[in-house]
C-alpha cells in the first residue's frame, strides 16, 4: 500500500470493534500482520478463529453484543480482556447496512442500525477516549460510509447513522486535540 508504513503499528496496541468479518477483520490481520497486539471485539467466536494472526502475536477476544452491552460497561466488567498497556489506536468498524426505503421503514429500524455504529461512537468518545484507556498520540479511527453524502434510495436510516458517526469524530478530534 503506497503511503502506508507498516513500522508506524509495530508494537502497538489495538482495539478493533466489529474485527471478526468484513472491513474489520481485514483491518485486524493487517495491524496483526504489521505488528501489533490486538483486542477483537466481535459476536462470533467462529468468525474470531477464522482470522490470520501474526505468529506470536498476543491478540484478545471480546465477545460483546453490542445491542446488548457498551464496550466500555463489558470492559467495566470483565477487566480481564484488557491489555496490559492502553490502547493506541481504536478503529469502530462494527455495523450492519440496513437497506429499506424510508416509506417501509420504522423508528425502531433505526435504533437497531445505530446500535452498532452510532452508540458505539458515543460510547468510545464518552468512555473509551478517555486517559484510562487510551495513549496520548493514538488515534481513534470511525468507520463510515459513501452513503453519507450520496442520497442513495434505501439508505436513509443506515445513512443517517453512520452521519451521525462522522460528526461525532469531528468534535471528538476537537476535543482531543490537546493530546495529539
Amino acid at each position: 500500500m503506497e503511503g502506508f508504513s507498516e513500522t508506524l503499528l509495530k508494537e502497538k496496541t489495538a482495539l478493533v470493534i466489529g474485527g471478526t468479518s468484513g472491513i474489520g477483520r481485514s483491518i485486524v490481520e493487517t495491524f496483526s500482520s504489521c505488528g501489533s497486539n490486538v483486542v477483537v471485539v466481535g459476536r462470533s467466536k467462529s468468525g474470531y478463529s477464522k482470522i490470520s494472526f501474526r505468529s506470536g502475536s498476543s491478540n484478545i477476544f471480546a465477545q460483546i453484543d453490542l445491542h446488548k452491552s457498551a464496550v466500555s460497561q463489558y470492559f467495566q466488567e470483565h477487566p480481564e480482556v484488557l491489555p496490559t498497556n492502553k490502547f493506541d489506536v481504536i478503529v469502530a468498524s462494527a455495523g450492519n447496512e440496513f437497506i429499506r426505503p424510508f416509506h417501509a421503514s420504522s423508528q425502531s429500524d433505526f435504533h437497531e442500525s445505530s446500535k452498532t455504529t452510532l452508540e458505539v461512537a458515543i460510547d468510545i468518545a464518552c468512555n473509551l477516549s478517555k486517559q484510562k484507556y487510551l495513549n496520548d498520540f493514538s488515534s481513534i479511527v470511525f468507520i463510515s460510509s459513501t452513503s453519507i453524502s450520496s442520497g442513495i434510495p434505501g439508505m436513509g436510516i443506515y445513512s443517517a447513522s453512520r452521519s451521525g458517526t462522522s460528526s461525532i469524530s469531528k468534535v471528538l478530534a476537537s476535543e482531543l486535540y490537546t493530546r495529539n
